[in-house]
C-alpha cells in the first residue's frame, strides 16, 4: 500500500550557509523565486518570432554574468523585433536602465493593471515603440529591437519572469509559461532545473544544460535531494536516481504516512566552474566563496 505524505519545497535558508573564507561577502541578496503566478492558467508567447535558439537557461550556474543566470538568453541578429509575450502595460523602457524594457502583464485578464507578473527585457538597441504606460497593447505587439548592449555583449536577447515577493522582485521559474509548445521542449529548455513534481511520494525534477543552443545532459551523480520532517531543524541527503534527464527518488520508506515532508533539489551544472551548484527552491545568488 502506497503511503500518502504532505510536502512543502521550502526555502533555502538553512541549506545556503557561507563559511567564510576571505573577506569579501557573498551577495546574500534575494533574486530568485520558485512558480510565478497564475502559471497553472496563463500561457505565454515568444518575444521574438518563432522559437530561438537558448543561449543561456534561468537559474543555469555559470561563470560569466549572474550565478545562476537571472533570466534567459536567446539568440537575435540586429535589428530584430521584440514582441510582448503577453496582454498588459510597458510600464518601463530605457535603453540606459539596468534593464531595457519592462511589460506588465494581465494574467487574469480583466483589463486592471494590478497583477503581479512582470517581463523584464535587457539588451535592446531601441525601445519607445509603446507611447504610453497606460496604454494597454495586446500579446504579439511589437515593443522594441534586439540589440548587443553597442557590442558589449553578444547578439542575444534576454528577458525573464520577475514578480513582487514581500516588497522584493525575485525572478520565477519560466518553463510552466511555455508547456503548451512542443518546441523548447515544452519550456524545459528554458530553465536549468524543471518540471518539479511530488507523486505517490516520489520526488522528480528534470535538468540538464542548454548553452549556446546546444543541450548537455547531467552526470548521473548531479542531483542530490535534501529532505525533513517538517518542523525538524536537520536535513538528510539522498542521490537522485537518474533516468534519461529525469532525476527521481522515493521517500516513501522513510517517513510515516500522515506526516508533512520538506524536500528541496540541489543540481550541480559539470560544465562550468566555479561555484556550480544550483536549487530548486533557488533563492540566492551564488556565495563568492564556497
Amino acid at each position: 500500500m502506497n503511503k500518502k505524505f504532505s510536502f512543502t519545497i521550502v526555502n533555502l535558508t538553512l541549506i545556503l550557509i557561507l563559511i567564510a573564507t576571505s573577506v569579501s561577502a557573498a551577495p546574500y541578496d534575494i533574486s530568485f523565486g520558485g512558480v510565478g503566478p497564475a502559471a497553472d492558467t496563463l500561457d505565454l508567447a515568444t518575444s521574438i518570432s518563432g522559437f530561438p535558439v537558448v543561449t543561456s537557461q534561468w537559474n543555469q550556474p555559470r561563470s560569466t554574468g549572474t550565478n545562476p543566470h537571472q533570466g534567459i538568453d536567446i539568440r537575435a541578429q540586429t535589428p530584430t523585433d521584440v514582441n510582448a509575450v503577453c496582454d498588459g502595460w510597458v510600464t518601463s523602457q530605457n535603453a540606459t536602465s539596468t534593464y531595457h524594457l519592462i511589460l506588465k502583464c494581465d494574467t487574469n485578464g480583466d483589463g486592471l493593471n494590478n497583477d503581479n507578473l512582470k517581463i523584464y527585457y535587457d539588451h535592446l538597441s531601441a525601445v519607445g515603440f509603446i507611447t504610453s504606460s497606460t496604454t494597454k497593447i495586446t500579446e504579439g505587439t511589437k515593443v522594441a529591437l534586439s540589440g548587443n548592449e553597442n557590442g558589449g555583449t553578444s547578439y542575444h536577447l534576454h528577458f525573464g519572469t520577475r514578480t513582487s515577493r514581500s516588497g522584493t522582485m525575485v525572478w520565477t521559474r519560466n518553463e510552466p509559461y511555455y508547456r503548451w509548445t512542443s518546441n523548447w521542449n515544452y519550456g524545459r529548455d528554458l530553465d536549468f532545473i524543471s518540471l518539479v513534481t511530488w507523486t505517490n511520494n516520489i520526488a522528480k525534477v528534470v535538468s540538464y544544460e542548454v548553452a549556446s543552443g546546444i543541450k548537455k545532459s547531467l552526470n548521473s551523480n548531479s542531483v542530490t535531494l535534501f529532505h525533513r520532517k517538517d518542523g525538524t531543524a536537520s536535513w538528510s541527503s539522498v542521490q537522485m536516481t537518474k533516468s534519461g534527464d529525469e532525476f527521481s527518488y522515493n521517500l516513501g520508506s522513510l517517513y510515516t504516512t500522515g506526516e508533512i515532508i520538506n524536500w528541496m533539489v540541489r543540481s550541480q551544472n559539470p560544465y562550468t566552474s566555479g561555484y556550480n551548484y544550483a536549487f530548486m527552491i533557488p533563492k540566492y545568488e551564488q556565495p563568492t566563496t564556497q
